[in-house]
C-alpha cells in the first residue's frame, strides 16, 4: 500500500510473486513506463497485471485517464487496470468528495 510516489512503488511491487494485492492511493504508476522513443512515444508495460489492484485516484488522475482513453494515449495508470482480467476490474467514481 502507498501514497503518491509510494502508490507507484506498490505497483511496480506488486508484479512480484510473493505479494497478494495492492492498494494505490493516488499515485501515478511509474513504474509502468518503460521508455520513451526517439519520438516521444511513451512505451509502458503491458503485460498482465496478476495482483488485485485497488487504485483511488483523485480527479486530477481520474480526468487524465479517461481524457487519454478518448485521445487514444497512454497513460500508465489506464495500462495497468485495462491490462487486469475482465472479471476482476472495477472502476468507481466518486463524484465531488
Amino acid at each position: 500500500m502507498g501514497h503518491s510516489l509510494g502508490g507507484a512503488t506498490a505497483v511496480s511491487v506488486g508484479r512480484r510473486d510473493d505479494i497478494s494485492a495492492v492498494i494505490d492511493l493516488d499515485g501515478t504508476m511509474l513504474g509502468e513506463e518503460l521508455s520513451v522513443t526517439d519520438e516521444g512515444i511513451l512505451k509502458v508495460n503491458e503485460e498482465p497485471y496478476g495482483n488485485p489492484l485497488l487504485s483511488i485516484d483523485n480527479d486530477e488522475h481520474h480526468s487524465r485517464r479517461l481524457e487519454s482513453k478518448k485521445k487514444g494515449e497512454i497513460y500508465p495508470n489506464n495500462v495497468s487496470l485495462i491490462m487486469r482480467r475482465r472479471d476482476l476490474r472495477r472502476i468507481l467514481k466518486v463524484r465531488d468528495t
